[in-house]
């Protein structure tokens, strides 16, 4: 299972703990201000299509929901993106918009989000036999 572990700073963990900021926007901070984990996302969420024909690309994401129990430190995340394959030099197919959720667990003590995908489906060849 992929995770990606985003680091926080303390005084962003307090305000949602205080809930001066809500889950959605202090995931969304996370995401945006570290150079290395929107791509590592977007990574991710390419690697669910490779088998789809063509070459995945993927433009960005928005996160259009978020869930969050706090007594737990666990939630929840929908993340919204287009895909678009690629079959040659010029040759593109119409996308398809994805809206899917992902799980996620805070640990505070550590001041690391972490972020859960489940390992994209691999098909092998030699299961058709």
């Amino acid at each position: 299972m992929p995770i990606v572990n985003i680091p926080f700073e303390e005084e962003s963990y307090q305000k949602l703990s205080t809930q001066q900021t809500s889950i959605q926007n202090f995931i969304s901070l996370l995401i945006y201000k570290n150079n290395d984990v929107f791509p590592a996302i977007e990574r991710i969420l390419r690697e669910y299509h490779f088998n789809d024909g063509g070459s995945p690309y993927i433009e960005g994401f928005e996160i259009t929901n978020a869930e969050y129990q706090p007594d737990t430190r666990k939630g929840r995340i929908w993340l919204k993106y287009r895909i678009d394959y690629y079959f040659g030099c010029e040759d593109r197919s119409a996308g398809t918009t994805f809206n899917e959720g992902y799980n996620f667990e805070i640990d505070p003590d550590a001041s690391i989000l972490k972020l859960y995908f489940p390992e994209p489906v691999q098909r092998d060849t030699l299961d058709e036999f």
